[in-house]
């Protein structure tokens, strides 16, 4: 009976895991992602002729997939089960026999990794009690070798299809923390960077910052204790601690301050960070310091409930030796914090504005990232759709010629080498407001390829007609505060563009010389006295200019009055003077005096030539009577202006110089701020005290292109034409030229004698010339062009001594010349001057019986403004000739034609 019944389970038993393996079962078919489902056998006689067929699908990542075919096929699937199906076809019948063999082996769960913020990383099988759950599985897309579904199919051509990347719909997910520094190449004398860390899943919630100083000892110079007792003498010291100050804004907002210390051993620290209130300081938060070597490392918590959006950061030092600030970091511009984003950068912005095209208003800038975001402000939307296309084109070596350009079509850029190699593209964005239309382009890798953060800048379109400045470049300089401004030096010049005078001091003509000077001063209420370097300029270069009465002593072309874009401007320089160099004074004192001198002896030079000698000595009176003045600063200006104390020295200069006393014609004095706005140019008008002359002055601040430097100027004469002369016989003419490019110093110079007051003089540079330079030449015989200046003698600009001439004999001579009389490279002067002087030879030793063939002395300021610009190019160029038609008191003409060019 037992026998029977253990036989009887033992059949139920078989019957049982019979069932189990050959049951049958559908299989779950998609052609997409679907879950993993064991593969029974199946066996099956279907009645149509079209075989049946067995799809697998797959999920997980530990599955693999193998397949061969012949003409017996088989497919071996490996997951957890293994499962072998035989196939064999036939052209009616399909018989399909599988047989499975299952092994299950059990393994323990793996331990879940973590990331940096401390969140499991799931990985296979784990399940929810690892830390893992059905949001964090990761997905595999459709197994390889299965159809798609008709929606997913692929269109297939023969004609090759490029797909922008934009186009596929991707989506990524950083789970990391979100690190951002600030590092400054210019500025890390103390800091070499400030860092910050934060959640990526909470961006903004715990920030920590860490500061890295140059080395340890500086980190514990400036992260010191807070206090130091001294137990033997029991007494206290606090130390001023090292403060991260957080702003809102400079003039507005909330501020906060973090308080950094060191314990007594240095190897750790912590912070407390205060709210500034009203009432004082509010502690907020006290928190840890990690040091470790040079880096000082201290976490906020919840840093976003306590700041706003974005707050702007600085740090300043303090040691334990003294109670004033150390450092500042940065030295310019801000660290800027968005909570937001969870990101520290450099932040600072800068702005250039110009009204000189109504469709656009003025660019700024601002950094972002490793590069610059630009804003371009238009008057308005319609203006900004016709501007388009724009190009910023960047010089990164001051030569005018771009090595990169960003091409701005739209709302879209790309920055391009020289080369014309597209180094990135980007969008931008329209910020539109009640009074601007502004485009913005943020090119935050700008400097991984402008190695130097200081370059010069344009913006241009030739088809729209657009420059932007319209008469000059734009500089960028990205160390520290960011700057953008002109690219250009300035100088404040004084041109003496007009003398009128009465009467000329003689019966007839007069012999007319003028002399100008002009020095910066300080005057104290203390009896101290400070004055800079006297500036001269005597006209004209050689003899004198004769005038009769009510007349003009200086050419005048009406046209050329204070017009900057005028090819001259009239009369002389005075004063060349850096604007910078004026911060160290408050006034300017301006003088000119003429005198017609009637029996003119010789040139007795002290060093710089008769007329700046003159000058000099007059100046060095002035300036030695007015410091016994320099208590009283109203009297020592009054003095100075009015030109009271010329007459007590006229004699005594006259004497020391020349030694004769000439007669006086005017003496016009003036006393001019030295830090006024003159950038737009100021006419001055200035009688002298006796009322016999007025004198005007052009004053401008002229902005000379730093890009003349790659450039050269060239000044050349053309021919001169005798056309009238002052005898019916065949005459004796000749003839001076001069060309003066900015003033220079001289360093020795013989001062007055027993004066205790020592000027330094500054004398025009250049050349002076006479034609011919020696002997009688016969106009005749001069059929050919002179095209040497070895034709001419020459002097400098402001002549030591008299210019040795000769003369050439002829009768209304026309004389052809391709003669340069000034070639300069690497311009670096505010202006050149150009001078001619005609003279027909009469009887007398020095001349005082010649008549005059007609002169002229011209200005032309090297500003902006004067010269043209191209679209593409950065240095500009000008260029002009003319014919100076210019006339003698006594009847003599002559005709002069000058090339003027730059560039």
């Amino acid at each position: 009976m037992g026998k029977k019944l253990i036989l009887a389970i033992m059949l139920v038993g078989i019957v049982f895991i019979s069932g189990c393996i050959t049951g049958p079962s559908t299989p779950s078919t998609t052609g997409k992602q679907t879950t993993i489902e064991t593969q029974p056998s199946e066996t099956s006689s279907p009645s149509s002729s079209a075989p049946s067929t067995t799809e697998s699908e797959t999920k997980r990542v530990t599955q693999t997939t193998t397949v061969t075919k012949t003409e017996t096929q088989t497919t071996t699937t490996t997951t957890r089960t293994t499962s072998t199906v035989t196939q064999t076809e036939t052209s009616s019948t399909s018989t399909i026999t599988e047989t499975q063999t299952e092994t299950s082996t059990e393994t323990p769960a793996p331990e879940p990794q973590e990331d940096e913020d401390g969140n499991a990383v799931c990985e296979g099988d784990m399940d929810d009690d690892s830390g893992c759950s059905e949001e964090s599985e990761v997905e595999i897309g459709t197994d390889p070798g299965f159809s798609l579904p008709e929606n997913l199919r692929l269109n297939v051509t023969l004609t090759p299809v490029l797909i922008p990347v934009f186009r596929l719909n991707v989506s990524l997910v950083y789970a990391g923390p979100i690190s951002s520094m600030v590092e400054l190449p210019w500025d890390n004398d103390v800091i070499t960077y400030v860092s910050a860390l934060t959640s990526s899943r909470e961006p903004g919630k715990d920030m920590t910052f860490t500061i890295h100083f140059v080395n340890e000892s500086v980190l514990g110079r400036y992260i010191h204790m807070e206090e130091f007792i001294d137990f033997i003498s029991g007494k206290k010291y606090v130390y001023k601690p090292t403060v991260i100050e957080i702003y809102e804004g400079y003039e507005w907002g909330e501020r906060w301050e973090i308080h950094l210390y060191s314990t007594i051993t240095g190897d750790s620290g912590y912070f407390i960070l205060y709210n500034l209130t009203e009432d004082g300081l509010k502690e907020v938060q006290r928190g840890n310091v990690t040091i470790s070597g040079a880096s000082a490392t201290f976490t906020i918590k919840n840093f976003s409930e306590i700041f706003p959006d974005e707050v702007y950061m600085r740090i300043e030092g303090y040691s334990t030796q003294s109670d004033t600030k150390e450092f500042t970091y940065p030295k310019g511009g801000k660290i800027s914090v968005n909570k937001v984003e969870g990101k520290i950068s450099y932040y600072s912005t800068a702005a250039y504005w110009e009204d000189t095209d109504k469709r656009f208003k003025g660019l700024s800038i601002e950094t972002k990232g490793n590069g610059l975001e630009f804003r371009l402000q238009f008057s308005s939307g319609v203006a900004f759709h016709n501007t388009m296309p724009l190009t910023l084109y960047m010089d990164d070596n001051g030569d005018g010629w771009p090595e990169y350009r960003l091409v701005l079509n739209g709302l879209s850029w790309k920055l391009y080498n020289g080369y014309g190699q597209e180094l990135g593209s980007g969008s931008g964005r329209i910020e539109q407001g009640t009074a601007s239309f502004d485009a913005v382009y943020p090119v935050e890798t700008l400097f991984s390829h402008i190695t130097d953060r200081k370059f010069v800048m344009w913006i241009g379109s030739a088809q729209n007609d657009f420059r932007f400045p319209r008469k000059s470049n734009l500089y960028v300089n990205a160390y520290g505060t960011l700057k953008l401004e002109k690219d250009v030096d300035r100088y404040l010049v004084i041109v003496v563009e007009d003398v009128y005078i009465k009467e000329n001091g003689d019966y007839r003509e007069g012999e007319i010389q003028l002399v100008s000077w002009a020095y910066p001063y300080w005057a104290y209420e203390k009896p101290y006295w400070r004055y800079g370097p006297v500036y001269t300029f005597g006209y004209p270069v050689a003899h004198w200019v004769e005038a009769w009465d009510d007349s003009r002593i200086l050419f005048h072309d009406p046209r050329a009055v204070g017009n900057i874009s005028y090819p001259f401007i009239n009369g002389y320089p005075v004063i060349a003077i850096p604007v910078e160099e004026l911060d160290d004074y408050r006034y300017i004192i301006l003088k000119t005096v003429a005198w017609d001198r009637d029996e003119p002896g010789s040139y007795v030079s002290k060093g710089v030539g008769f007329l700046a000698d003159v000058a000099i000595g007059f100046a060095t009176g002035e300036i030695g009577e007015a410091a016994k003045w320099a208590y009283d600063l109203a009297k020592a200006s009054s003095y100075l202006t009015t030109g009271e104390g010329i007459d007590n020295t006229w004699s005594k200069v006259f004497e020391w110089i020349v030694g004769a006393e000439p007669d006086k014609v005017g003496v016009s004095s003036y006393g001019l701020q030295a830090r006024g706005n003159y950038r737009d140019g100021v006419v001055l008008q200035v009688p002298s005290e006796d009322g016999n002359m007025l004198v005007t002055y052009v004053i401008y601040e002229v902005e000379v292109p730093r890009t003349l430097t790659r450039t050269s100027a060239e000044v050349r004469l053309e021919g001169v034409r005798f056309t009238q002369d002052t005898e019916p016989q065949a005459d004796e003419y000749y003839f001076y030229l001069r060309a003066c490019h900015g003033f220079s110093k001289v360093d020795d110079y013989q001062q007055i004698p027993g004066t205790k007051t020592y000027v330094t003089p500054m004398v025009p540079a250049g050349g002076a010339y006479a034609f011919p330079k020696g002997g009688t030449l016969r106009g005749s015989g001069l059929t050919d062009v002179v095209g040497d200046l070895s034709a001419f003698s020459s002097a400098l600009c402001q002549p030591t001594s008299k210019i040795p001439r000769g003369k050439v004999l002829g009768d209304k001579l026309d004389l052809k010349f391709n003669v340069t009389f000034l070639h300069m490279e690497h311009l670096q002067v505010p202006f050149i001057y150009i001078e001619y002087q005609g003279w027909e030879e009469d009887a007398g030793n020095w001349g005082n019986d010649d008549d005059p063939m007609g002169g002229f002395g011209v200005t032309v300021l090297l500003d902006d403004d004067y010269f043209d610009w191209d679209y593409n190019y950065g240095v500009p160029h000008r260029s002009w000739g003319g014919t100076f038609r210019v006339s003698g008191v006594t009847g003599g003409k002559s005709e002069v034609t000058i090339a003027f060019s730059i560039g």
